[in-house]
């Protein structure tokens, strides 16, 4: 479903999201690499060539690792280093009373590995095209980390990379509360709403429980929201959404319909399912 050049810049993509995830500057990446014994060299310049391709645009510097033979297939292990002004945002910051946001859209990924898995179908070729790159080329959002870190009422922060179902989870287990969620508040784009109804899925499940698009979710005090979301927007060009309220942990994870009724979602990605 993806070159070896998109794996390359993927794999770094992911990683340095984790350090926008805590308002950081990636600064330096290290490799460890397992290579079948026949893997053609051609292929591992193609691999490294993605990871170049990304570490260009972050602006970081691949400073060591190792390699190694990989009989039983290409293996990539990274770890991305970074920086970060004071203390960075965690998952255990966020109270009730305080306001759940997004950066960017919702289900993009999840659409493009769908039509990599099963066709295209009947879905307009320019919706193809843009969800299949928001799975294969995430853009991890570490101008946006920063602004919402520098902001000061932040409170706490996750990249989505499990779904926002279960990584909301995370950040609510961490900070002891609640929340709720509004579905039609979501920000999912025209090309993944498109490719759903073409394959006759509700798009809700790809926001919800898809995974891989690397946004951020974060918390921030309720009455400077709004005025964070855009000033965020204002300065890196993305656009950030209030979708929620913080509550008690009494509370839980509630996900609400257009109509205020609470509608099931299935969990995201379980990495040890």
């Amino acid at each position: 479903t993806a070159t070896l050049r998109d794996i390359g810049a993927k794999a770094l993509a992911v990683n340095v999201s984790d350090i926008a995830a805590m308002g950081g500057q990636p600064r330096w990446a290290l490799l460890a690499l397992a290579l079948p014994p026949d893997l053609p060299v051609t292929d591992v310049d193609e691999l490294y060539a993605g990871l170049g391709e990304t570490a260009a645009q972050q602006g970081v510097s691949l400073i060591g690792g190792d390699t190694c033979a990989g009989p039983a297939g290409l293996v990539l292990g990274i770890t991305v280093v970074g920086e970060v002004q004071g203390a960075p945002l965690r998952r255990t910051g966020a109270r009730p009373g305080d306001v759940l946001l997004v950066t960017g859209t919702l289900g993009g990924a999840a659409a493009g590995l769908a039509v990599l898995e099963g066709g295209m179908g009947s879905a307009p070729p320019d919706a193809v095209d843009a969800v299949c790159r928001a799975h294969r080329r995430p853009t991890p959002r570490v101008a946006e980390g920063r602004a919402i870190l520098a902001s000061g009422v932040a409170t706490a922060m996750i990249d989505l990379s499990d779904g926002l179902a279960t990584d909301l989870g995370h950040l609510l287990e961490e900070s002891g509360v609640g929340a709720e969620v509004r579905l039609a508040d979501l920000p999912i784009a025209p090309a993944t709403r498109a490719v759903a109804r073409a394959r006759g899925v509700d798009v809700v499940h790809w926001a919800v429980s898809g995974g891989e698009d690397y946004e951020l979710l974060f918390t921030a005090d309720g009455p400077h929201a709004a005025a964070l979301a855009r000033d965020v927007s204002a300065k890196t060009g993305t656009p950030v959404r209030i979708v929620g309220e913080i509550g008690p942990a009494t509370r839980g994870l509630r996900f609400l319909d257009a109509t205020g009724r609470r509608h099931a979602v299935r969990a995201g990605f379980d990495h040890f399912a």
